[in-house]
């Protein structure tokens, strides 16, 4: 198998999975909001435990928009790349980085975001939290 196919492939998978941990807490093909109403829903927050959360959820949705982006013109950048006939790996491996890097912080603000929120949840409603499956609503590869 050449280099540049090897190459094409490698980036394939990448888009697969990154796009899949990207989307996975929006439950991809599904309007975000309505996960984050089902989520309410299932834990019987109230009114203003339901208020403070989708704030809370829209400022996240704010602060990833960013980084959403920046991962849009790396992986243009890694398109163009790819498709040269010398291909720049030192380029690609950097550019690489910077997109896990961009995807960590996503899921640590989403982290940080529903830790914060625990503090206004009932012992009960923290109870049925833990019950909850969180993350990926479909098996990973």
């Amino acid at each position: 198998m050449s280099l540049k196919k090897l190459v094409a492939m490698s980036l394939a998978l990448l888009v697969l999975f990154s796009a899949s941990s990207a989307f996975a807490w929006g439950e991809f093909g599904r309007r975000p909001e309505k996960a984050g109403n089902r989520f309410c829903k299932e834990l019987g927050l109230t009114a203003e435990q339901k208020e403070k959360f989708l704030a809370g959820d829209k400022a996240l949705k704010d602060a990833e928009k960013p980084l959403i982006e920046d991962n849009k013109k790396l992986f243009e950048k890694l398109d163009a790349e790819i498709k040269k006939d010398l291909p720049n790996k030192i380029m690609i491996r950097g550019t690489l980085k910077q997109i896990e890097a961009n995807n960590a912080e996503m899921r640590f603000k989403r982290l940080e975001h529903l830790i914060e929120f625990r503090k206004e949840l009932t012992p009960e409603q923290k109870e049925k939290l833990k019950t909850m499956k969180m993350g990926p609503k479909r098996p990973r590869p």
